[in-house]
């Protein structure tokens, strides 16, 4: 029940792309992630799928069990590379996210990556990393659509924290 009074309160304070006050976010969002796009799945594989489409990312890191998503990257996007830093797009699992190395994930990452957090309010300890990794100076931009997270390190970019519906 806890979950489900959080996910009210996260629609309740959240905006769509109208509530965007940020010219890079307003374009991701409405030329990308808001389009029309792969068929049933989870949201977040959705948004990878697309995401790489939208920013043309090369280099990827998994952390955690991803078969599913690893199954569908090869198929529309065999030409990708795994593990060789700097990542374009870094995928973390809800069970990794109390795992990984935040400081060193993020110095292998470069102006242009983006990070995605699966399920950030699965628990405190969830949302408490979320919350820290938001305070990071390097992460200037932070999007939270509930059922996860993203995370960009433009450096061109003032620090901002949105709440979108996904």
């Amino acid at each position: 029940m806890p979950r489900f009074w959080s996910y009210l309160k996260f629609l309740f304070r959240s905006t769509n792309q109208h509530g965007v006050h940020s010219p890079f976010v307003f374009a991701y969002l409405t030329r990308c992630l808001y389009k029309r796009g792969p068929g049933p799945g989870e949201r977040s594989q959705k948004i990878v799928l697309k995401s790489i489409a939208y920013f043309n990312f090369r280099s990827l890191h998994l952390s955690g069990d991803h078969q599913n998503l690893r199954a569908l990257l090869k198929e529309q996007y065999p030409n990708l590379t795994y593990g060789d830093p700097p990542y374009d797009l870094v995928v973390i699992s809800r069970e990794m996210i109390v795992r990984v190395d935040f400081n060193s994930l993020l110095s292998q990452c470069h102006n242009d990556s983006m990070i995605l957090v699966d399920d950030l309010h699965k628990g405190k300890k969830e949302r408490s990393i979320w919350e820290t990794l938001c305070r990071d100076p390097r992460i200037t931009v932070s999007i939270d659509y509930y059922f996860g997270g993203l995370l960009f390190l433009r450096r061109e970019q003032v620090k901002q924290h949105f709440r979108i519906r996904i």
